[in-house]
């Protein structure tokens, strides 16, 4: 091109392409439009268009309004931005660049579209501001909207983005392969990709698609890069670090730099100030994403440098997380393919390298610490018996000491049968650094040969174990315990899979005495060897018959122990162990004890049993024996034991099993069970405990087996045994499930319907026999359940009234649970005759399908059935007088809240002065409780709404234990810190009738302690101040308390001298 060409393309107007014949000229570039479909928009609409889209998208993002004025106004509508000064140009550059940056999460949302538009046709962003558009569409390269974009785009030839012309001309995305392949190519667009997620992580604006869109380019960058220079690495590495410094912390930002370092260190070798960098940016925002992702991060690091810094932040987290740097290990050998050999070799080494880094001189002897890391077992067998001989020799330094000991321990881990005869071949070389740190020594055992999914060799066990029971416990018998339990226990147990291992272990015990002393296997290894001598046609029966038999006998030793508590702990333990043949065999040990067991430690022990199986989930159980004393019959759980011990259906089976014994546990002797007790109370007496924990256990029993329905047969079996346990009792167990469940607890939903057709069924039964029994006192318990939401329970109730209607047509001989159905209690009940009973239950009957379909019904039947009147005869007047008291009774006699206001909320409507006098006890009981809750505030308010104008008479009565009560019930709740509410239930009832009902000398004593309760407190003053004004309304009563509060006058007291008078 000539110079004068190149003026003239230089001078050439912007709008040239606008200026052309209109026949010639192209069709308008658009974004949401076709050509023709774009021709048809003039500017107004355009731009009307575009405000609608930004209001959309400012609910969205309110940010977005600062931006308005700029480029949505009248003013931006005028703009030629090809007229504008390089000032205001660039200006508005800056301000397309930040508005664009902000539309990233919302590209694909319909508002957006509409902006851009806008955009397009009068700002031309696809001409001006291209690298903008491409930073907010590149995150989206693989979808429509992009191609769409790229389509209208100015890019020229020869130019960074010039590899986008021929995915325009198609009208195509552009897929990640090309973009990588591009960025392989051009250092401009590699760092443009690059730059994208540090930018709106600086400026606050970085979204989901960007984060997926940075990792997986910046994964395939690296991964298909052959080499990469110090001068890639120096961009690529502060943009991998960005999002570990980003305030606030991203997870998911966090974890894709995880993966790109990891990615990073595994192409290239990092300078250690540079891997000094990357861990410690990584250590400092570990706390936002999981720790097992985090030591897999660290563990990549490790494996691609051999930077001492990675191997000690490994070795202080395999110290202190085992389990989780486990796990990491795993994952890595099948997720990033390296051979298990490097992975024990680096797990080991991490138990020395804190001391091999302390800069303390090994000498010579560094050499062969290192070599016992090694990969090859020959050479590390080798290391491992030069170190025993040198500490033989003198001359060793304390630091050599201390690391060749640390080395030698660290060898307690290695897998190789080799090493770890080496390691114990000279047993007074090793035993002082073993002993010497024993816990350690324990801890590596445990981890190699117990750890779930651990299968050792026989060798290598019988090795470990030789050692143990030979040199290492006779030498510290302190250790035994933890020997045993850690890492002899889990291979007792017989069965397929470790049969063999078994025995090995079994042998040792009996051939060394040391370790079989422990107070479990007292007499066990007598009893193995006995059974195992048996000739058996099954392999499988001799097995589960050997496991019967030696659980059995550490069952009786736990029993007989004097460190019983202390066992059964350690049994509790070993039923959440990660190891399933330790947890199976604790199973078996668990039930065998349960059967050797009796009284409050059966009961003790079922309690803590039952709190570790979880049977909400069970499956494939089909087969479950009808009876509990079926269970064990031809070893059928020993021998599913033996066959599948790892197997989930194994467990399960024998956490139902135990659950199925649990029924026929004995009630404690010489106790009168209250079934209709709450939760366990501290402040019982021995006594009342011991009943309430069997109770309770009973129900939790009742719970397991109903909750568990996907086991029908097991439900059936453990319910049958059960009720045959209960007997006579099973009705006013129902009764307590009933009143004692929670009506939020979401488990229980179903629970109390249940328990009320075990009822009817109990009650029908009674029915067909006829033997005269009057289950009255199980009513207040209906009408507790009278008043539930769920409809099915109140069906369930009134077919259990329905058959106590039935019942008693027929003539009562006694009555059920009479004088025992709440326990030993002091409040007697009130029992009503059998034409009351009748007489009521039919009313009852009569209202069922509104009582069936409104749960408050109940309230405005007792006002209907029981609220007397002065038209009533004497007869009905004495019967609802009797029903009533019937009902309130029961109020004193059970201590359990919610039931208490059930049963209070069902007659709250009647108005009785009996409702007072009976419930004389609760109320004495309630002022002198020091607990406050809101179940106790509502039982309260309930209870004090029963001293209403009905009361007043009894009020009025000389000498009235009842009044004293009312003064000190007044005197409560006008104290500072008092319930409101209760104490505005008082005012309430004596502003309405109860006040003017008292005589006069009441009234006078009430004011007079409301004034002494106002001047004393100043908590009380405004509400005893308020509460006289509505109430002191005669003025006698007004003239004779301000007589009784006007000060006494001296009538002896010499006048005044008058002052001489001046002029």
């Amino acid at each position: 091109m000539s110079s004068l060409a190149a003026q003239l393309a230089q001078n050439a107007s912007l709008n040239s392409a606008l200026l052309v014949d209109r026949s010639r000229r192209k069709s308008a570039e658009s974004y949401l439009f076709t050509g023709r479909e774009a021709d048809q928009h003039d500017l107004e609409s355009i731009h009307a268009i575009g405000v609608n889209g930004l209001l959309q998208l400012a609910l969205l993002n309110p940010s977005l309004r600062k931006y308005e004025d700029q480029l949505f106004s009248e003013y931006a509508k005028a703009t030629d931005r090809t007229l504008l000064p390089l000032e205001a140009s660039a200006e508005l550059d800056e301000g397309i660049a930040a508005f664009l940056a902000l539309l990233g999460p919302y590209v694909m949302e319909a508002p957006t579209g509409k902006v851009l538009e806008w955009l397009v046709r009068r700002l031309r962003i696809h001409e001006f501001n291209v690298e903008a558009v491409l930073s907010l569409f590149l995150p989206y390269h693989e979808s429509p909207h992009f191609a769409k974009m790229l389509s209208i785009l100015h890019i020229k030839q020869n130019s960074t983005w010039s590899f986008l012309l021929p995915f325009k001309s198609a009208a195509q995305n552009l897929p990640r392969m090309s973009l990588v392949t591009e960025m392989l190519r051009n250092t401009d667009v590699s760092r443009f990709v690059t730059s994208l997620l540090p930018s709106a992580l600086k400026e606050k604006r970085s979204h989901r698609v960007l984060l997926a869109f940075n990792a997986a380019c910046l994964h395939d960058f690296i991964s298909r890069s052959k080499a990469l220079d110090e001068g890639t690495v120096a961009y690529l590495l502060p943009a991998l670090l960005e999002p570990l410094q980003s305030t606030p912390p991203i997870k998911d930002a966090i974890l894709g730099s995880y993966v790109l370092l990891a990615a990073l260190s595994h192409k290239c070798r990092i300078a250690p100030a540079a891997l000094s960098a990357i861990l410690d940016a990584m250590t400092t925002c570990a706390q936002n994403i999981l720790a097992q992702q985090y030591i897999n991060a660290i563990l990549s690091q490790s494996f691609a440098s051999e930077a001492t810094i990675a191997r000690q932040l490994l070795a202080v987290i395999q110290q202190r997380h085992p389990i989780i740097f486990q796990e990491s290990m795993d994952a890595i050998i099948q997720e990033e393919g390296v051979e298990q050999e490097t992975v024990d070799q680096l797990r080991i080494s991490l138990t020395v390298v804190e001391k091999m880094d302390k800069g303390s001189n090994h000498g010579n002897n560094i050499d062969m610490i290192l070599a016992s890391t090694n990969a090859d077992a020959k050479v590390r067998a080798a290391a491992v018996t030069d170190l025993l001989g040198r500490l033989s020799r003198s001359g060793l330094s304390t630091d050599d000491i201390t690391s060749v000991h640390s080395a030698l321990l660290a060898r307690v881990q290695d897998t190789n049968q080799n090493v770890i005869d080496a390691l114990y071949s000279q047993p007074s070389a090793i035993l002082p650094i073993l002993c010497g740190d024993a816990e350690t020594y324990i801890n590596y055992l445990s981890l190699i040969l117990t750890a779930p999914g651990s299968k050792p060799k026989r060798s290598f066990l019988r090795t470990h174990l030789t050692f143990l029971a030979t040199h290492f416990v006779p030498a510290d018998t302190s250790r035994i315990g933890d020997v045993f339990h850690r890492v002899v226990f889990p291979f007792l147990l017989f069965s397929k899979p470790r049969q063999h291992s078994a025995e090995v272990v079994w042998d040792i015990l009996a051939a060394q005495s040391t370790l079989g002393d422990h107070d479990w296997l007292a007499g066990c290894t007598s009893i193995v060897v006995e059974e195992r001598a048996k000739d058996a046609a099954d392999a499988v029966e001799k097995m589960s018959t050997i496991n019967a038999a030696f659980c059995s006998r550490i069952a009786r030793n736990i029993l007989k122990s004097n460190q019983y508590q202390t066992h059964l702990e350690a049994l509790i333990v070993k039923l959440k162990d990660s190891n399933p043949h330790t947890r199976v065999l604790g199973y078996l040990v668990a039930r065998a004890l349960l059967m050797e067991l009796s009284g409050e430690h059966q009961v003790d022990a079922g309690h803590r049993v039952l709190a570790i199986i979880d049977v909400t989930e069970l499956h494939g159980m089909e087969d479950f024996p009808q009876d509990s004393e079926d269970s064990d019959k031809e070893g059928a759980f020993n021998k599913v034991v033996v066959t599948k011990p790892s197997s989930k259906s194994t467990l399960q089976r024998l956490q139902l099993s135990i659950v199925a014994l649990l029924p026929s546990i004995q009630r404690p002797s010489g106790i009168v069970l209250n079934w209709l007790s709450g939760k366990l109370d501290p402040s019982q007496a021995n006594s009342t405990k011991r009943g309430s924990r069997y109770v309770e256990l009973i129900r939790k029993v009742y719970k397991l087996a109903n909750v568990s329905n996907s086991v029908p047969v097991f439900t059936a079996s453990v319910l049958r045994s059960l009720f045959l346990n209960l007997k006579g009792d099973a009705l006013a167990f129902l009764a307590g499930i009933c009143t004692s469940s929670s009506d939020t607890d979401e488990s229980l939903v179903n629970l109390r319907t249940v328990a009320l057709h075990h009822a009817a069924a109990f009650l029908q039964a009674h029915l067909q026999e006829d033997d005269g029994l009057d289950f009255q006192t199980i009513l207040p318990s209906l009408l507790v359940s009278l008043q539930s939401f769920d409809a099915d329970e109140r069906k369930a109730t009134l077919a259990c009234v329905s058959i106590l209607c039935q019942l008693a047509e027929r003539k009562f001989t006694k009555v059920y649970g009479f004088d025992t159905i709440y326990g030993k209690n002091e409040n007697q009940l009130q029992y009503l005759d059998r034409d009351d009973i009748k007489t009521y239950l039919g009313a009852l009957v009569e209202r069922k399908d509104h009582l069936v379909h409104d749960a408050e019904y109940i309230n405005v039947f007792h006002q209907e059935h029981l609220g007397r009147m002065k038209t009533d005869k004497k007869k009905i007047s004495e019967y609802k007088h009797r029903v009533l008291c019937f009902i309130v009774s029961h109020v004193n006699a059970l201590a359990l809240p919610t039931f208490q206001i059930a049963l209070l909320k069902s007659i709250e409507a009647v108005s009785d002065s009996a409702k007072a006098e009976i419930l004389f006890p609760t109320i004495k009981s309630l002022l002198a409780s020091k607990k406050s809750d809101a179940t106790l505030r509502d039982l309260t308010d309930r209870v004090m709404s029963c001293f209403d104008s009905s009361v007043a008479e009894d009020l009025n009565e000389e000498k009235s234990a009842l009044w004293d009560l009312y003064l000190s019930v007044i005197r409560f709740h006008f104290e500072p810190n008092a319930p409101l509410s209760s104490r505005t239930i008082i005012s309430r009832f004596l502003e309405h009738g109860l006040f003017s009902a008292l005589s006069g000398e009441r009234k006078i004593s009430l004011c007079n302690l409301l004034l002494e309760l106002g001047t004393q407190h100043a908590d009380a003053y405004a509400a005893c101040k308020q509460l006289l004004a509505h109430l002191i309304e005669d003025v006698p009563l007004i003239i004779h308390i301000l007589g009784s509060l006007q000060p006494t006058s001296n009538a002896n007291a010499q006048p005044a001298t008058k002052r001489a008078k001046t002029t």
